[in-house]
Parts: C-alpha cells; sequence; structure tokens
C-alpha cells in the first residue's frame, strides 16, 4: 500500500511532457519543487505588500505545492484536458480508476493558498515549456500554457489585485533572473 510519503517520494520517477518533445526531461518531484518555491516567493512578496493576518502563508503554500501532484504517483502525468475529458466521461476521478479506491484530494480551506499555488503550478508550466520545448507541436504547446496563464492572471486580479501585483514581481523577477 502506498503512503502519501510513499507516493511523494515516488513523484521523482514519474516523467512530464511525454506528449511533445522536450530538450530537457523534467518529472513531477522537480515541477512540485519548482512550484513551492515559486509559491513560497509569491507568498512573501504578497505578505511584504500587505496586512494579511496568514500567519505562515509562505510554510502553508510549501506544504500544498508539494502535494499538488500526488495522485499522479497512481496516474503517471496526464495532461490537464485529457484528465477532465476522462473523469467527466467516467463520472470519477481517473485516480480512483487506477488505484481501485478512492482518491482524496488534500485542499487548504484558505482561498489565498488555493490560489497561490494554481498560480505558481501554471507559471511553472508556461516556462519550463517556453525554455525547453521542441518539435512540431512546440509554438502551440507554449500558446496554449501562455492562454492559460494570462487567464489565470485575469481571474486572479479580480479575486486580489495586490496578490495579482506580487505574481507579476515574482514572474519578472525570474524572466529576467534577478538576484537579490
Amino acid at each position: 500500500m502506498k503512503t502519501p510519503l510513499h507516493m511523494i517520494l515516488d513523484l521523482q520517477h514519474v516523467s512530464r511532457w511525454h506528449m511533445t518533445g522536450v530538450l530537457k526531461q523534467d518529472n513531477v518531484a522537480s515541477h512540485s519543487f519548482r512550484v513551492a518555491v515559486i509559491a513560497m516567493a509569491i507568498a512573501e512578496d504578497y505578505q511584504k505588500t500587505c496586512d494579511a493576518p496568514f500567519g505562515n502563508l509562505e510554510m502553508g503554500v510549501c506544504y500544498y505545492a508539494i502535494k499538488h501532484d500526488m495522485e499522479e504517483a497512481w496516474t503517471g502525468d496526464i495532461p490537464s484536458d485529457v484528465k477532465h475529458a476522462v473523469e467527466s466521461h467516467v463520472g470519477t476521478k481517473v485516480v480512483n480508476v487506477v488505484s481501485g479506491k478512492k482518491y482524496v484530494e488534500e485542499e487548504s480551506d484558505n482561498c489565498y493558498i488555493n490560489n497561490i499555488i494554481k498560480i505558481a503550478d501554471t507559471m511553472d508550466n508556461y516556462l519550463y515549456i517556453k525554455e525547453f520545448a521542441m518539435g512540431d507541436r512546440s509554438n502551440s504547446i507554449v500558446n496554449e500554457l501562455l492562454y492559460k496563464y494570462t487567464t489565470s492572471m485575469a481571474k486572479l486580479k479580480l479575486f486580489d489585485e495586490q496578490l495579482y501585483e506580487s505574481v507579476h514581481r515574482v514572474y519578472c523577477k525570474i524572466i529576467n533572473r534577478e538576484v537579490k
């Protein structure tokens, strides 16, 4: 039986981006680590710019970022549009079909943590594929992920403009490789 600890550790063996060519192989554990780092940077910037009574927001986003793709230890990396299509067809999560039991994804009850994880995940996907995609489909995949990222940012701006600004600052630091 896979415990949560085993599932998280197994993510290092789950390859990503198998539906497109990439110059540098990736795995879900590395992706989860990058999402955690990006999410912590967003949380740190956000807490500096507002009087948010969140306690340690950085610790919360780190915890949930590391676990955000844990079900892929069972399913492997499945593109989200394919996963959602299958789930709507079979009426349950793909992980429930593959594992043979009910999998309950742990999500924070803090909507700020959930929004930060979602945008950090989208940002990492876009930045990774922008840098490492190759092959015939690379431009269309980069454009799809850019569209997903900009749509997520528009929704985030409606949710909390200060959080949107924090995400934008972190994004600029990453693409400009700024070091403080």
